[in-house]
């Protein structure tokens, strides 16, 4: 994971990042479960992390569903299946 920042640190203004066009990375660090209900931790462009489950929103992404090793999203009708493999996050197009 990236460092935190220096309190008072000056962090510089971006764009979120998805919004201008560009592509949109996710890696799955890791997946929880608990009884039917699970959640994964997404990396999002290398920058931050976000626990979501299904039904969450991430940006302008929908997660679809999470499974044992992978998380499946969609955004304007492309589903993605982003899978997790040995410890390194990889996508698959569907």
């Amino acid at each position: 994971m990236p460092p935190l920042p220096m309190p008072g640190a000056a962090v510089p203004a971006a764009p979120l990042p998805g919004r201008s066009g560009a592509a949109q990375t996710f890696d799955v660090m890791f997946i929880q479960g608990n009884g039917a209900v699970r959640k994964a931790y997404l990396l999002v462009d290398g920058k931050y992390g976000k626990m979501v489950r299904e039904g969450d929103k991430l940006l302008t992404w929908k997660v679809l569903a999470v499974g044992d090793d992978y998380v499946d999203v969609a955004r304007g009708g492309r589903r993605t299946r982003l899978l997790m493999d040995a410890g390194t996050a990889t996508s698959e197009r569907r």
